[in-house]
């Protein structure tokens, strides 16, 4: 949570420059300046915009993600007969966690401005 209220101005900025590019109007924000342009016209409300969906649906991302990893990772390593304190067994089991975390927490992150 403490990630993603530090980072929103940045992810306010990628979502406006993204946004712009296929909305057909000029280029209004680019690199850094984003901010900057943001700031002035908005000021620090605008760099955190949409911050109380994002961390909602952080929450929600997580409080999924670690049951998922902790059943996915015994699952791995009683398929392949590691230890679940492998390496291997980890990295297995964050990436197919993650993956399943982000398909079902993908229609959270969509109504966000």
């Amino acid at each position: 949570v403490v990630a993603t209220i530090l980072c929103s101005p940045l992810d306010v900025a990628k979502t406006r420059m993204q946004v712009q590019g296929v909305s057909g109007f000029g280029v209004k924000y680019s690199g850094i300046s984003a901010l900057r342009t943001i700031y002035r016209e908005e000021g620090l409300r605008g760099w955190y915009h949409g911050l109380t969906p994002a961390v909602c649906s952080v929450g929600v991302f997580w409080s999924c993600y670690f049951p998922c990893y902790d059943f996915t990772k015994g699952c791995i390593a009683e398929a392949s007969g590691w230890s679940e304190s492998s390496s291997v067994v980890h990295m297995s089991a964050a990436a197919v966690s993650g993956i399943l975390t982000d398909v079902l927490t993908q229609p959270l992150w969509l109504p966000r401005p």
